[in-house]
């Protein structure tokens, strides 16, 4: 077993068999980790298309149902990972910075909102209102 340094981020990895570009190196040898590798430099569309074409052909209808059959068998390994609170109810107490604000507002400036929308927020913001003045 030989012992691998990453150069940038200093992650460690064992290799079983003596790799050609190590004949060049002493102990310990370096070599930079793929997600290293990959700092800073993008894949083309092309690269994009394939590998999502990849990924597609993966998911076959027999590997959903196994992997929904696992999740289901086996809730204790992704339920401890759910939020209790979702939606707009986890940021309660939380501000946004100014900057923040400044783009937001930048944004949504220009923007017409159907007569729909505009009921939709009047709607939120009412039962907002409401569960504030009942606390």
């Amino acid at each position: 077993m030989y012992e691998v340094i990453c150069p940038q981020c200093g992650d460690t990895r064992t290799v079983k068999a003596k790799k050609p570009w190590m004949k060049d190196q002493e102990e310990p040898f370096e070599k930079m980790c793929k997600p290293c590798s990959m700092t800073g430099k993008t894949h083309s569309q092309e690269t994009r298309n394939k590998l999502s074409q990849i990924a597609k052909a993966q998911q076959t209808p027999e590997l959903l149902q196994f992997k929904s059959q696992f999740m289901k068998d086996h809730p204790e390994l992704w339920q401890n990972n759910l939020q209790q609170e979702l939606g707009s109810q986890s940021r309660i107490g939380t501000h946004h910075t100014d900057e923040a604000k400044a783009k937001i507002s930048a944004s949504n400036t220009g923007k017409t909102r159907t007569a729909e929308t505009r009921a939709k927020i009047s709607q939120a913001m009412k039962k907002i209102r409401s569960q504030n003045e009942s606390n």
